[in-house]
């Protein structure tokens, strides 16, 4: 996602992680659509009718957060960001994916000391 620029801001979309080549792009202007799918836990969102799936609910929440901020500033025709505020934008991003691997890794810990609970009481049973 990159920062808005006048009147638009660009989705890059790389063919891999380490964004050697831009696959496509989404102009975003403050007409553009944000969309979350429905579900329970659901990780899929549109913008402008390109569909995209999050590895989480939470990531997906992450990226929706932030392109809603961008288009938000395109619809009040903020001005463009300077390099301080990239970096100020650029640090709560990345403070926010932490929260959201913390949060994830802590989750992921929960169901398996839930599984081991439930496979314990189970053997306890047959024995």
């Amino acid at each position: 996602l990159r920062a808005h620029r006048g009147l638009i801001a660009c989705l890059a979309v790389y063919d891999s992680e380490s964004c050697e080549h831009c696959g496509w792009q989404i102009r975003l202007s403050s007409e553009s659509r944000l969309f979350e799918r429905e579900g329970i836990d659901c990780s899929c969102f549109s913008v402008d009718g390109h569909g995209f799936c999050a590895r989480s609910y939470q990531e997906a929440q992450l990226w929706l957060r932030a392109l809603g901020n961008i288009k938000v500033k395109l619809q009040n025709h903020a001005p463009d960001p300077s390099e301080e505020d990239l970096n100020c934008f650029r640090g709560s991003v990345a403070e926010r994916v932490q929260a959201v691997a913390d949060a994830e890794e802590s989750l992921a810990i929960q169901e398996v000391q839930s599984y081991d609970a439930a496979f314990a009481f189970q053997w306890s049973e047959v024995t």
